[in-house]
């Protein structure tokens, strides 16, 4: 006796490819000027690199806070992810990604100092500042992060 089985290998080869068409960006992902006319981009990449001349240490609120948050990421963007993968749609994951590593990563680093894990400010520029606040003088950095979605 011979069984002959059909299968429809369709669902398998959208699993296989699943996440493959796309990417998030997250951080400064579009042109846009400081008020000073500085450069959104590089003005990020001085504070994520520092400059020794300047005395400015180096500050990452992207790779470092994702690293040492990674259990907590993983568990606020699995329900995005199971949805996401139930409907095949891969869009809805990256943007659930996305939303939830700006928001809970990226913004937070801000507001909390890299997760207290930055170099204090020194007083001259908390002065300067009027606060102690590090990587925010008038929010405008810190309001230029955002995330997008885009097929690769």
């Amino acid at each position: 006796m011979t069984v002959k089985v059909k299968l429809n290998t369709e669902l398998i080869h959208k699993l296989e490819n699943f996440g493959k068409s796309n990417q998030v960006n997250i951080g400064i992902v579009e042109k846009q000027t400081h008020s000073d006319g500085i450069d959104m981009a590089y003005l990020q990449a001085t504070h994520y690199y520092g400059v020794i001349n300047k005395n400015l240490p180096s500050r990452d609120p992207y790779i470092i806070p994702l690293q040492d948050n990674k259990d907590k990421v993983a568990q606020d963007i699995k329900p995005f992810l199971q949805k996401a993968l139930q409907e095949l749609n891969e869009v809805a994951a990256y943007e659930g990604m996305g939303k939830q590593v700006l928001e809970n990563v990226v913004k937070e680093s801000f507001r909390t100092g890299g997760f207290g894990k930055w170099e204090a400010l020194s007083q001259i520029t908390i002065n300067r500042k009027g606060h102690d606040t590090i990587l925010v003088d008038k929010g405008e950095l810190l309001n230029a992060q955002s995330y997008e979605v885009v097929s690769k």
